[in-house]
């Protein structure tokens, strides 16, 4: 089921002030850790200017078992480009030490 775009609004609007700080750190989860917390990360990493396809490997390297459902996917898009003004295409082309996510 698709995620509105309020959902990823509410995280990142948290997200970003506490990483405002290069000492914060900030943990996001879920019950399974699958794929709503990765694609609040996912949220989160496009909204401070990261591509798609970076996050999503850096994610994936962190957390190898996490998948990405097409329909969040799209939702996390759909969220970037209200966030940006662009209009919304209908599919997605196939502070990293905050978040904890190694090189």
């Amino acid at each position: 089921m698709p995620k509105s775009p309020e959902v990823f609004r509410r995280g990142v609007k948290f997200a970003k002030p506490a990483l405002a700080k290069k000492e914060n750190k900030l943990l996001i989860h879920c019950a399974a850790g699958w794929h709503r917390a990765p694609m609040m990360v996912l949220a989160v990493l496009g909204s401070m200017g990261w591509k798609p396809q970076d996050a999503k490997r850096r994610i994936k390297k962190c957390r190898p078992e996490v998948g990405f459902p097409e329909v969040y996917v799209d939702s996390v898009r759909r969220y970037l480009r209200e966030k940006s003004g662009r209009p919304v295409k209908s599919r997605m082309k196939a502070g990293r030490d905050q978040l904890g996510l190694p090189e």
